[in-house]
């Protein structure tokens, strides 16, 4: 091991403890918008389901209110402007009539046409829910991921100070993490595979001399203590989405291959934000309209397979910018990201 003046260890803490559930990503209820046409073609309005079953169903209506059309009418008839043709040979025009009482008495006037209406929607798929952790450390910590669930992941969306202080007088940490769950599992299942490890600065001013190894630097602070388990970086990987894919990314390592995460009895990886899309819905309507809804995704929890890592996208926001015009998906991929790879088993 190193130490240095300037880079005081990481030392693991405890893990994380279970505190409350959120909301899933997938729930779109609570919300309404509505997109206003021009009045020639009507409007169309997105129902997110307030208050309703399912939450996670998109749904649309539209109407297309149809202009009025200045034609003729017929007294007796109603709308019947072929009829009228046929039949009313003329105001009061009996000469192609076979009788008086075979012509109708006709005028102009506006007829309304009855609205175009559609509907549709649009399934999310149940696969993140927001859990609130929390953990006493003396610093921010960093918080490691292992699952026993090769269908469930986790990423960290929040850590904060929650103001209380817990254990030896440090501060309790508020973590908002993003449990992600695949292949049939549920959140229930992520609560239960997941486990968040915490590891963070050593008390520059922890000083127990009954027993153990500490090292202080010249200011006599505290570096390391054998108090606390140093945190023991097994790989360092490279991983990368926008070559691979969400499900298959390609993935490389410091020591040169799989083997060494392989060869872990826990494999665990620095939870660290992977990317970002935006995602676009699309509904065409018969009356030539196709109507855009939009979504921010994010790539969220990977997983342990038992030979590479795997990830999926989580729908965590629907974009209130919507309307007829396309602007397509957006994707911010990082080209590659550096994680490093602990074996849970250590702490």
């Amino acid at each position: 091991m190193m130490f240095s003046d300037n880079t005081p260890s990481m030392a693991y803490f405890a893990d994380a403890s279970w505190g409350s559930w959120g909301e899933k990503t997938y729930d779109t209820g609570k919300r309404q918008i509505h997109y206003q046409a021009n009045f020639a073609q009507g409007y169309a309005a997105f129902n997110f389901y307030a208050n309703a079953a399912p939450k996670n169903v998109i749904g649309i209506s539209v109407a297309q209110e149809k202009p009025p059309i200045w034609t003729k009418y017929c007294d007796g008839g109603g709308y019947t402007p072929a009829g009228c043709a046929y039949y009313c040979c003329g105001d009061w025009d009996y000469s192609n009539c076979n009788g008086w009482d075979s012509c109708l008495y006709y005028h102009y006037g506006w007829y309304y046409p009855p609205p175009y209406t559609y509907s549709n929607s649009l399934t999310i798929s149940d696969n993140a829910r927001v859990a609130h952790y929390t953990v006493v450390s003396y610093a921010r910590p960093t918080i490691f991921v292992y699952s026993t669930n090769s269908s469930c992941g986790a990423n960290v969306v929040k850590i904060t100070d929650s103001g209380t202080t817990g254990a030896g007088g440090y501060a309790v940490w508020n973590i908002d993490v993003l449990l992600t769950y695949a292949a049939g599992a549920t959140d229930a299942t992520a609560q239960s595979s997941v486990r968040l490890l915490a590891f963070g600065k050593v008390d520059p001013s922890y000083n127990n001399e009954g027993h153990g190894m500490f090292i202080r630097n010249d200011s006599s602070q505290t570096m390391f203590h054998s108090d606390f388990e140093p945190c023991k970086v097994k790989d360092i990987m490279t991983i990368s989405f926008a070559t691979g894919g969400v499900t298959n990314p390609t993935q490389s390592y410091q020591s040169g291959s799989s083997t060494t995460v392989a060869g872990l009895s826990k494999p665990a990886y620095q939870a660290v934000e992977l990317g970002r899309r935006r995602q676009e819905f699309g509904f065409s309507i018969a009356i030539g309209w196709t109507i855009y809804i939009r979504a921010i995704e994010m790539i969220a929890g990977l997983r342990w397979t038992g030979t590479k890592w795997q990830a999926n996208w989580v729908s965590i926001d629907l974009s209130s910018h919507h309307g007829t015009s396309s602007a397509g998906n957006v994707f911010y991929e990082p080209g590659a990201i550096n994680i490093p790879i602990i074996d849970a088993n250590d702490y």
